[in-house]
């Protein structure tokens, strides 16, 4: 009986996207003005808080190197081959980047009163909405080959020869293309201004969330294990 253990690299893994930036805050309303000798003006209405940017997208997983073939050349097997394969799958994607949040909006200008003149006050801006979160990245492709070649002279005590892939299912990744990256996190609304005389404008609304990334392609050719009797 007989035990093979192979190890083929993976491709890298990529990597996650940078976050948007941040929505910039709403400018703040001016107040209003009330003088008896000279009238009143009215305030002005807080600025609405910028949106948030979008995450980046993250990184495209490599693809894996090629597996190499491998050739084991014996004079005579007794018994079971077992092989375990591990390793040769496409490098995972990055995570998308979370989106920046909405800047707050401006409060709003106060109100005034001097029994001659009065103004009421100004709403607050809106908060900016939230940026929407990146997307994932694409997966790299498996690795070609690694297929096992087995050349005998004689296999005693099984037959047909008999060879047992045991790797396990969770491991057994050879050729299969990587995992697409996750999305990314969407960013949060602004809060929404204060108004001048009280209560707030409404709060930005969150952005949406990316879309994960696609799984990579698998080898275009699966790897195999088999054994060959020469004469």
């Amino acid at each position: 009986m007989a035990h093979i253990e192979l190890t083929f690299a993976n491709g890298e893994d990529g990597v996650g996207g940078t976050a948007g930036g941040n929505g910039g805050q709403g400018g703040t309303g001016a107040n209003a003005s009330c003088n008896w000798a000279t009238g009143s003006s009215a305030g002005s209405d807080g600025l609405s808080g910028g949106n948030g940017q979008p995450g980046a997208r993250g990184v495209d997983g490599a693809s894996a190197p090629r597996a190499p073939d491998i050739l084991i050349d014996v004079e005579s097997v007794t018994g079971t081959v077992t092989v375990v394969r591990r390793g040769g799958r496409g490098g995972r994607g990055g995570q998308g980047g979370a989106g920046g949040r909405g800047g707050d909006g401006g409060d709003g200008g106060s109100g005034c009163s001097d029994g001659a003149f009065s103004e009421d006050p100004s709403p607050g801006g809106a908060g900016g909405d939230g940026g929407r979160g990146g997307d994932g990245g694409r997966g790299g492709k498996g690795a070609e080959g690694g297929t096992v070649l087995i050349t005998y002279a004689s296999w005693l005590g099984a037959t047909p020869p008999l060879i047992q892939d045991v790797t396990p299912p969770a491991e057994f990744v050879l050729g299969s293309g990587g995992v697409g990256g996750p999305s990314g996190a969407p960013g949060d609304g602004g809060a929404g201004g204060d108004h001048g005389g009280g209560g707030s404008a409404s709060d930005g609304d969150g952005g949406p969330p990316g879309e994960p990334g696609d799984t990579g392609d698998p080898a275009i050719i699966p790897s195999v294990v088999q054994a060959i009797q020469l004469p």
